[in-house]
């Protein structure tokens, strides 16, 4: 009986251990791109940003480009848009870390729904923690169509007038793609240097063409 427990308490430690081994490998290691295949132009270079708060990645992006116009798809009047993706829970039910329980993480992190997050802005991010990427205007192409797939309606699910406006996405959030992981999967198809994988957000920030 003792054994039984002892070998169940060692393998509970065992799994956030090697959880945390496969984050620090993964987040060491570049995302391997194969440049010969990389039939993205250089030409006329788009500036697109990725913005931490220290926990959670956003990318900013231009409202209206040559690549595509989300001020009418989304109906929105600024120049830039904040666009993430994460759990429902989290978003909706959790604006602060006062509001966060155990019951909500638990939700949150169990295959939660998705939603994808955004937010007008009207200048570029200013603040610590971005990251700059120039994109061709392929590469923006190619970025712009890959986040359109990935909403499931463009139906707001939050008030309007309530920021970040949120709309249903594809996926389910859990601890291997998270809202990080996500965003490395959008950018790294690109060519662009990313991690091999990054359920968090500082090593989306370390890694630099």
């Amino acid at each position: 009986m003792f054994k039984t427990i002892r070998k169940l308490s060692l393998l509970l430690l065992a799994i956030p251990a090697l959880h945390l081994c496969a984050v620090l490998i993964g987040a060491l290691l570049p995302a391997s791109f194969d440049s010969h295949n990389n039939t993205f132009d250089t030409d006329h270079p788009f500036p697109v940003y990725l913005v931490s708060n220290g926990v959670h990645a956003n990318l900013v992006l231009p409202a209206s480009s040559p690549a595509m116009d989300w001020s009418a798809i989304l109906g929105t009047n600024s120049p830039y848009l904040y666009i993430g993706w994460g759990s429902r829970t989290f978003y909706q039910d959790v604006p602060t870390w006062g509001n966060l329980t155990l019951g909500k993480a638990f939700r949150a992190i169990g295959l939660d729904d998705s939603v994808i997050a955004v937010m007008p802005a009207y200048a570029p991010p200013e603040q610590q923690n971005v990251r700059t990427i120039y994109l061709s205007t392929q590469q923006l192409k190619h970025l712009n169509e890959d986040i359109y797939a990935q909403f499931l309606s463009f139906d707001v699910i939050t008030p309007p007038g309530t920021y970040p406006l949120l709309y249903p996405a594809h996926g389910h959030y859990h601890p291997f793609l998270t809202c990080n992981e996500w965003i490395r999967q959008r950018i790294s198809p690109l060519g662009i240097s990313m991690p091999l994988w990054s359920p968090f957000d500082r090593p989306l920030l370390w890694h630099r063409n």
